[in-house]
């Protein structure tokens, strides 16, 4: 092996990639020609960003043998715990969130919070569900950005229940606590999405136009417009869902579930009465645009059905080469 020589190419490719195999092979290359402190930056990086990788674990063993032993700070700690949740490593980030209490490091009011949000998740992923809460509790006094994901995942531990009603009052809470972050817009969705899941048609008809009225731009609005749409024709409400879903096609054009608005806008007018013949041109508009969509597919039954031969689904089929490849 020749690391001295190995560490102008690493160092080009480091570059365009920081990879923790990159980052382990240039530390090397890095000591090898005596850059000790690039290489220790490298040992930091692998240490905080890929802490339960091998070579992570080796960084971190080398940076605290070294004289003097180097200490991380708050952040890098925190960067750690976090990195080991991920990795599903509960136990682990339970070590580092010790390490920060004894080495009295973030004694701040929101670097409590931030450590009480970890410690609630490590000590789900090791079923310790009493202690998690505990910790959930004090994240939940901490700032938004820490109190509204620590709502969102206790609303959707509930979620995850059989109780259909208290979900919804749990989303409902985080939607009204948090109404301007974005676990406040997920939650709210999940409102009107929980009132269609039991049933209550009427409630999420509601629940879905309040959202659109309370948040215009959300990047949900395509889904929120189908599912009142949904919650309209499970009513036999006709002719709102097809306002419904003529929105939906309007406001998001770009949206994947534009196709199903459309086969749903011809197909909730002949539900409401109207005839097959009116009904039909949208079909063949649905089959020329999004051919190889399974809408046309239902769009060419309906067709069927009406007696009318669906048009092609690509009248202009490439031409063949004439030469072979």
């Amino acid at each position: 092996e020749q690391p001295a020589a190995a560490a102008r190419p690493l160092e080009e490719a480091a570059r365009t990639a920081s990879s923790v195999e990159l980052l382990h092979h240039r530390a090397r290359a890095r000591d090898a020609a005596g850059n000790s402190g690039g290489a220790r930056e490298d040992r930091i990086r692998l240490a905080v960003r890929f802490p339960a990788h091998a070579y992570g674990e080796a960084a971190a063993a080398t940076l605290l043998s070294s004289a003097p032993p180097y200490r991380f700070t708050f952040e890098q700690r925190r960067a750690r715990a976090e990195a080991f949740l991920d990795a599903g490593e509960g136990a682990r980030a339970l070590d580092e969130a010790a390490a920060i209490a004894r080495e009295k490091l973030g004694r701040a009011p929101p670097a409590r919070a931030q450590m009480a949000w970890i410690r609630a998740r490590a000590l789900f992923q090791l079923r310790r569900p009493a202690e998690a809460e505990q910790e959930l509790n004090r994240a939940l006094k901490g700032p938004l950005d820490i109190a509204a994901p620590a709502a969102m995942f206790r609303a959707k531990r509930v979620l995850k229940s059989a109780d259909r009603t208290a979900a919804r009052e749990a989303m409902t809470e985080v939607a009204q606590r948090f109404p301007s972050r974005p676990e406040g817009d997920e939650a709210h969705f999940y409102v009107g999405w929980l009132d269609l899941q039991r049933g209550a048609y009427e409630d999420a008809v509601k629940s879905f136009t309040d959202f659109v009225r309370r948040r215009p731009a959300s990047r949900r609005i395509d889904e929120v417009l189908w599912f009142k749409a949904l919650a309209q024709l499970r009513l036999d409400d006709y002719g709102a869902a097809r306002a419904t879903l003529e929105e939906l096609t309007r406001r998001v054009p770009g949206s994947p579930l534009v196709p199903q608005a459309r086969y749903w806008i011809a197909r909730a007018g002949q539900l409401g009465g109207e005839r097959g013949e009116v009904a039909a041109p949208a079909y063949e508009e649905l089959i020329r645009l999004f051919p190889a969509s399974f809408y046309a597919f239902l769009a060419h039954a309906r067709l069927s059905d009406l007696g009318r031969a669906p048009p092609p689904p690509f009248p202009d089929p490439p031409s063949a080469r004439a030469e072979k490849p």
